[in-house]
């Protein structure tokens, strides 16, 4: 099994699919909205789609149930695919970014929503050809939005790394010519974060606190998955108590000095031919 495909399998940790699910993503605010504004910007001449990288289904779920549209999905884990057959009825099946299954222009609309960031030199050149190969009238993509990324070292082998394994960060001026055959139509900023992530992790390295990140080690394999924490269990400086309240407090104080966009979507048109 490769890495990404380990990791993508194992990061619900102690939780299962659909806990994990209900409790991190529609339970989510932000990751709703985002599903929602990216369904609103599909065309209304779009009768097919293919969501490369689909996850557990649910932009497809939410786009049928929205717009009438049902799509179909790509996806390395087969943890993901299943729940997504068996509890959202998506039509998901298991496949490679880089070497997609199907004709040219196959699709009305490809869509690649927060998975370009993840995919590493060489898989990332060939998925955005495969994108253009099998889209027929538009792309739409969403990455996170000038990512101030933060890296973490294994305690175990010592490699650094991005716990999410963001290999690459976006501006606006980076998705311009991301694909050949197509032009970049319009661009939308959506979300709001707070750069507390970053001084939560600096932070809790300086005063020794444990911050909860998630991750496995690209180079060995040591993890920090998922637990279903007992918050009754509250003493020490490794406390649950004490990195809610340094996690507040600096939430609190990057909401008031540091706002930007989450994520940046791109919804991009085939160019018309010179003949």
């Amino acid at each position: 099994m490769k890495f990404s495909e380990k990791w993508y399998s194992y990061y619900y940790g102690e939780y299962s699919v659909e806990e994990f699910v209900e409790s991190f993503i529609l339970s989510n605010p932000d990751e709703m909205e985002r599903f929602r504004k990216i369904i609103s910007l599909i065309p209304s001449d779009a009768k097919s789609v293919l969501d490369v990288g689909c996850g557990e289904g649910l932009f497809l779920y939410l786009l049928e149930k929205e717009r009438r549209i049902k799509g179909m999905g790509i996806e390395i884990s087969e943890k993901k695919i299943d729940y997504a057959r068996k509890h959202l009825n998506v039509n998901a099946e298991l496949g490679d970014a880089s070497n997609l299954k199907f004709g040219d222009r196959s699709f009305d609309v490809v869509t690649a929503l927060e998975v370009l960031e993840h995919l590493p030199y060489g898989i990332y050149e060939e998925a955005l050809k495969e994108i253009d190969r099998v889209a027929d009238k538009y792309i739409i993509i969403s990455v996170p939005y000038d990512e101030q990324r933060i890296f973490i070292t294994c305690p175990y082998c010592k490699t650094k790394f991005h716990p999410s394994y963001h290999l690459r960060t976006f501006k606006e001026k980076d998705i311009i010519n991301l694909f050949p055959s197509f032009k970049l139509d319009s661009v939308e900023r959506i979300g709001a974060t707070y750069i507390y992530p970053n001084l939560l992790f600096r932070v809790g390295q300086i005063l020794k606190v444990k911050i909860n990140i998630w991750y496995m080690c690209p180079a060995c394999g040591y993890s920090e998955l998922p637990r279903k924490t007992d918050n009754k269990k509250d003493s020490g400086i490794y406390s649950e108590g004490i990195r809610k309240k340094l996690t507040s407090l600096l939430k609190l104080i990057s909401k008031i000095i540091f706002k930007r966009s989450k994520w940046l979507v791109g919804v991009y048109k085939r160019r018309n031919k010179i003949l």
